[in-house]
C-alpha cells in the first residue's frame, strides 16, 4: 500500500485505523500472476503487462455499477447479482508485481478512499 494512502486516509479519519493488509511477497504475487495467466490462457513467460492488457481487453461494463460515484458499494453490487464477496480480497496495483490482502469489508467500506491513483 502506498504511505500516500495511509497518510491522507490518516488525515480524513483521525481516529480511525487505516485498514489492515498484507503486503505480498514477489513469489506470492508471481504465483498469483501464474493462476490468472493461466486461466486467461496466456504464457507465464509473459509479462505483467500482457496480463493487464489482457484483462483490460477482455472486460466488460457492469451497468449497476456505473454512475454510483460517492454511493459505491461492492457488498451491494454482487447482491444485485446474487454474489457474496468472499472475506479476503487482492488488488493489484500494477503489473500483478504490486499486490495487498485485505478484507473485503474494509475495501467496500473504504474503496473511495484506498481505490485512487497516488
Amino acid at each position: 500500500m502506498e504511505k500516500i494512502k495511509i497518510d491522507n486516509f490518516s488525515k480524513e479519519y483521525p481516529r480511525c485505523h487505516f485498514p489492515e493488509f498484507t503486503s505480498l511477497d514477489k513469489d506470492n504475487c508471481t504465483a498469483i500472476y501464474e493462476k490468472i495467466s493461466k486461466k486467461l490462457g496466456l504464457a507465464t513467460t509473459s509479462d505483467g503487462l500482457a496480463l493487464v492488457r489482457t484483462i483490460d481487453a477482455r472486460q466488460k461494463t457492469c451497468p449497476t455499477a456505473e454512475g454510483i460515484g460517492d454511493q459505491f458499494s461492492f457488498t451491494s453490487l454482487l447482491t444485485t447479482y446474487g454474489l457474496k464477496g468472499a472475506d479476503n480480497v487482492y488488488v493489484n496495483w500494477y503489473r500483478y508485481d504490486r499486490i495487498d490482502k485485505l478484507k473485503f469489508s474494509d475495501l467496500d467500506k473504504y474503496f473511495l478512499d484506498i481505490w485512487y491513483r497516488a
